[in-house]
């Protein structure tokens, strides 16, 4: 390309912009671990994703969240946690409303790649495969509980809200086998200066 034909294409943005420049790209997340039933550990962090300004659907906008729905205080019970693996894309909506960001987080192959729908009002994400969700994460802006564990317990507090010790464990996170259910359920804990602060509920069998 001729030099001065490089230069219009390269100032061609700026001028229907009004002079302003391009916005940067949100960074990239980390991918998730190639077999996370194996008891590998996700990614330490997911970082947070600007909100956007979709709303949140009539029914949920501005109204506190009717009794006994997932959102509703103090939080979901572990049936309903359990419930949104599997999740349609109606249901997720139907529950949680308009996501705030969607997104891609890429793994290590192909078919490792997720589609992800951040909830920022909720502190929720909802990660899916082939339409269904598959894993959910609870991070720091999720201010309820899952039955009886909620972040910012220790370790010991985790272990007795859950029941059950970890069956998969390193200095910074734990995995607990959930039973009881038709699929295998797993939970992995982060822990932060020793206190929960990030919560992964996922299928075993993914």
């Amino acid at each position: 390309m001729k030099p001065f034909l490089l230069a219009a294409a390269w100032l061609l943005p700026a001028l229907i912009l009004g002079g302003q420049t391009l916005p940067e790209a949100p960074p990239q997340p980390a991918p998730f671990p190639p077999t996370p039933s194996q008891g590998v550990p996700f990614p330490e962090a997911l970082p947070e994703p600007p909100l956007s300004s979709l709303p949140l659907p009539a029914e949920t906008r501005g109204n506190p969240p009717a009794p006994g729905s997932f959102l509703a205080p103090p939080g979901p019970s572990w049936d309903q946690a359990v419930s949104a693996l599997g999740w349609t894309l109606e249901e997720a909506y139907r529950n949680l409303g308009v996501p705030s960001r969607v997104y891609p987080l890429r793994g290590g192959e192909d078919w490792q790649d997720d589609v992800v729908f951040y909830y920022g009002s909720w502190g929720i994400s909802l990660f899916w495969f082939r339409d269904r969700v598959w894993a959910v994460r609870f991070d720091s802006g999720f201010r309820g509980m899952i039955g009886l564990l909620s972040l910012g317990l220790n370790r010991e507090q985790a272990a007795l809200s859950l029941g059950s010790p970890p069956q998969a464990g390193e200095a910074d996170w734990e995995v607990f086998f959930l039973g009881g259910y038709d699929f295998p359920v797993r939970l992995q804990i982060y822990y932060q200066d020793e206190k929960a602060w990030d919560l992964y509920l996922y299928r075993g069998d993914y």
